[in-house]
C-alpha cells in the first residue's frame, strides 16, 4: 500500500501556494510566492536585494477602476518598482524618487509609457546580494501636503 500522508502535505503546499499567488496578483510571476511586506513596515530597515522590477502598469480610477487618460485622450502609465528582498519577502512602491534611483544606476529610462516590464537585477546583476537601507523622502504633492516617498540607501 502506498503512503497516503504525503499526498495531502502537497495539496496543502498548493493551496497555501494558490492562495499567496492570488494576493500577490500583479506582482511579478518571480515574487508572487513571496510575502508580501508594507514599505511602514520596511522603513528603516537594511534589506539583501534579492530581484528588482520596474512594472508600467495603466493608472486606474481606485473607485471606478476606469482607465486615467490624459487631457488629450492618452491612456497614464504608472511605474511600480519590486523589490525581493531577505529570501522570501517583497515590497511595492510607486516611488517616484526609487525609479528614478533605479534609472540613474541602470542608465535606462524604466518609467514609460505602455505596460512593460524591467528587470534591473538583470541589467544589473552586482545589485543582487547588495544590502540596502530602506529610507523615506518628504516629497510635496499637488494638494501641497508632504508625503513619504521611499528611497534606498546604502548602510552606515
Amino acid at each position: 500500500r502506498k503512503e497516503k500522508t504525503q499526498m495531502a502535505t502537497n495539496f496543502s503546499n498548493l493551496a497555501h501556494e494558490v492562495v499567496t499567488a492570488r494576493k500577490n496578483w500583479g506582482a511579478p510571476k518571480s515574487m508572487q510566492l513571496k510575502t508580501s511586506i508594507s514599505t511602514r513596515e520596511i522603513a528603516g530597515k537594511n534589506i539583501t536585494i534579492d530581484e528588482v522590477v520596474v512594472v508600467n502598469k495603466k493608472k486606474v480610477d481606485k473607485e471606478s477602476k476606469t482607465p486615467i487618460m490624459t487631457k488629450d485622450g492618452k491612456q497614464i502609465y504608472q511605474p511600480v518598482v519590486y523589490v525581493a528582498f531577505d529570501k522570501d519577502y517583497f515590497f511595492a512602491s510607486k516611488s517616484a524618487i526609487l525609479v528614478e534611483q533605479f534609472e540613474r544606476y541602470t542608465g535606462n529610462k524604466l518609467a514609460v509609457y505602455e505596460e512593460k516590464d524591467f528587470n534591473v537585477t538583470t541589467m544589473k546583476p552586482d545589485l543582487v546580494g547588495a544590502v540596502l537601507k530602506v529610507g523615506t523622502e518628504k516629497v510635496k504633492y499637488r494638494d501641497g501636503k508632504e508625503y513619504d516617498q521611499l528611497i534606498l540607501l546604502d548602510t552606515e
